[in-house]
């Protein structure tokens, strides 16, 4: 989430440190002789304060800056290794770029939670979007198990999915990115399955849909080649699936209701 910047607490004007001066003096001189004279003094100098004090914080609440005019120079580390990725799916999608984001991955969405019910995964939690200190946008977590079908594997493998999605400077790409990890595969500790939907804007009423897919090995196993093998098989089969799940939700919801101007929220948008 953008922050906007705090103002600064306003030098003193030069008349008070005058007056500040003159009471140090009198301070001084008369501290014996005008004992009742110099508490008043106080007394005015601490109510003056207290009203300039008060002033600041009244402008400071009265002028804030919008958020998406901000900009921070933070740099943040990538969510995924791009280079590991080969395109597996690319397609036009018939909905506005924001539109997809609202139907699909917002958190009043039920997609995620439909799609996983549907290819018969279980125990799935989705969890809430929510800022990172280490990534730009926004990032959530979704768990759930699938049954296994190769007798090497655990009977039931348990997914975590790490996701990430962040919109372009220019608010003309929306980037969706993925990192899973899987428990009960021989190896698993070695790797890791990345993805990368990026939703171009094109029109009002439509987009495009890009998804790349690699896996990142954290260290070197004896069936790595075979591990990448399989995996970009099987998940060009997955993320077709997915997309055309993705496409029938959107036109589901479109043709029932008609969302003709749906904002992108400011907190996944790129902090450049």
């Amino acid at each position: 989430m953008l922050e906007a910047d705090k103002k600064e607490e306003p030098s003193p004007p030069i008349d008070y440190l005058k007056g500040k001066e003159q009471s140090t003096l009198l301070d001084i001189t008369k501290e014996k002789q005008q004992p009742a004279l110099l508490e008043s003094v106080k007394e005015k100098e601490q109510s003056a304060l207290h009203t300039d004090s008060s002033s600041v914080r009244g402008n400071e609440s009265q002028s804030k800056i919008p958020e998406q005019v901000v900009a921070t120079p933070k740099k943040f580390q990538p969510f995924i290794k791009e280079e590991m990725l080969t395109r597996v799916y690319n397609d036009v999608f018939p909905c506005a770029m924001e539109q997809f984001f609202k139907l699909v991955l917002d958190d009043d969405s039920t997609f995620t939670m439909e799609f996983h019910t549907a290819i018969k995964d279980f125990n799935i939690a989705v969890g809430q979007w929510c800022t990172s200190d280490e990534y730009s946008g926004q990032v959530r977590k979704v768990t759930y198990t699938r049954s296994s079908k190769y007798a090497m594997c655990d009977p039931e493998m348990r997914m975590t999915e790490s996701q990430h999605v962040v919109l372009s400077a220019d608010k003309k790409t929306l980037v969706f990115e993925i990192s899973l990890v899987t428990e009960g595969v021989p190896f698993a500790s070695c790797f890791e399955n990345h993805a990368k939907w990026t939703v171009g804007a094109k029109s009002q009423s439509s987009c495009t849909l890009d998804i790349g897919f690699g896996i990142y090995f954290k260290k070197w196993c004896v069936v790595q080649s075979k591990i990448k093998a399989i995996g970009l098989e099987e998940n060009k089969i997955y993320y077709k699936t997915m997309s055309d799940a993705t496409r029938s939700y959107i036109m589901s919801r479109i043709s029932n209701t008609e969302i003709d101007s749906v904002a992108t929220p400011v907190a996944i948008q790129e902090n450049k």
